[in-house]
């Protein structure tokens, strides 16, 4: 949309066109490629389960602090 000044609307109905045609349209651009490299984890760990390793890491933090809070609260 930005490098040609068109609408959303124009932009998408073209590529509907596109899309529904039967010729081959060869892209502008080469396509974006992302070079791979290794995390380096550790055995063990999964990248794909990152984010469950934090929501247990967040879990633990915040049962800590609440038996801190309740530990202060009943010493008082």
């Amino acid at each position: 949309m930005k490098r040609s000044g068109q609408s959303f609307e124009e932009v998408l109905n073209q590529a509907i066109l596109k899309g529904l045609a039967d010729e081959c349209v060869e892209p502008e651009e080469e396509p974006f490629v992302v070079a791979a490299r290794p995390m380096g984890l550790r055995l063990g760990l999964a990248a794909g389960r990152l984010n469950s390793l934090a929501d247990d890491l967040e879990a633990d933090a915040f049962r800590a602090l609440t038996n801190d809070l309740t530990t202060r609260a009943e010493g008082e």
